[in-house]
């Protein structure tokens, strides 16, 4: 258990080695921590299951008195009682990971989420705002978003879902309302672009600017929602890799906001990377291709 200031205690906490750090926040604070394998099990490998919970404590006086604890699985007695915790698995996959399934049906570039079943979205909010990008998003209806890939034989599909409460930008795209996908086809995560890598950035008037764009001929559409606009994209692979069942592709997507439609980018947010990916593919998080059918 490590409190707000850093301070330890907790059942056994002092009979394990272990680094942690604790940091004040806008909205609260943090703690992390880096336990060795040696003082848990060995070898860290993958597929490998160990028991977990997390609680957090809340005191607002502060008295000295607890005012209430929220725990993710158990019921409040993990402190003497590890059958209340859950299981956290070791994967192989690499963080920053995901996976796009395969279709087989036809996927029509129209901007519109209808073809895309029940396939699940990776989530960007508000709070990934990066440096450089202008500022913060006050708030996930100001500026959200929410993304899906899929494969086939032929293409790379990606469907962007964006919540902007203003929709405006009419100077560049990249200071524009607009979406960014970033791709490098080798996944050979390179310190510069080279010929499989592509930042693909489309304004909300589908106007396209973005490193190599002009090196790629793909498929693009927008489309105006309730809560903003969604921005779809069919890109061959005859640009990126032969596609394969296991493949990685370097990815990633941002979204900018431009409330006043004055031509200053007012934040950027991104799933993976700093806010550098248009000149460094080191930002860029991976795709795994996935056999398993999309429907």
């Amino acid at each position: 258990t490590v409190d707000w200031r850093g301070f330890l205690t907790g059942t056994n906490s002092g009979s394990i080695t272990f680094t942690r750090a604790a940091a004040t926040t806008a909205q609260g604070f943090t703690v992390e921590y880096s336990i060795p394998w040696s003082q848990l099990v060995s070898p860290g490998t993958a597929g490998r299951i160990i028991g977990l919970d997390i609680a957090v404590n809340d005191n607002d006086a502060p008295d000295g008195v607890r005012d209430s604890q929220i725990v993710w699985n158990g019921n409040g007695t993990g402190w003497q009682n590890p059958a209340q915790f859950d299981q956290l698995t070791l994967g192989a996959k690499p963080c920053g990971s995901l996976n796009a399934c395969k279709t087989t049906g036809t996927t029509t570039i129209d901007g519109n989420a209808a073809d895309w079943g029940a396939i699940t979205a990776t989530a960007i909010p508000y709070t990934r705002a990066v440096a450089g990008g202008g500022g913060t998003p006050s708030s996930d209806a100001d500026s959200s978003a929410a993304f899906r890939f899929k494969w086939d034989t032929s293409n790379l599909y990606a469907l962007v879902e964006v919540r902007d409460d203003v929709i405006a930008g009419t100077g560049n795209v990249w200071v524009n309302d607009a979406v960014e996908l970033y791709l490098d086809g080798g996944h050979e995560h390179a310190s510069t672009y080279d010929t499989n890598d592509y930042q693909l950035s489309i304004d909300w008037r589908n106007f396209l600017a973005g490193t190599r764009s002009n090196q790629l001929t793909f498929s693009r559409a927008v489309a105006s929602t309730a809560q903003g606009f969604n921005v779809e994209y069919s890109v061959p692979w005859s640009a990126l890799r032969t596609p394969t069942a296991g493949a990685v592709v370097g990815i990633d997507v941002g979204v900018n906001d431009d409330d006043g439609g004055d031509g200053v980018r007012d934040s950027q947010i991104v799933w993976h990377g700093n806010g550098t990916g248009w000149n460094d593919p080191r930002q860029f998080g991976d795709l795994v291709l996935d056999a398993t059918l999309c429907y």
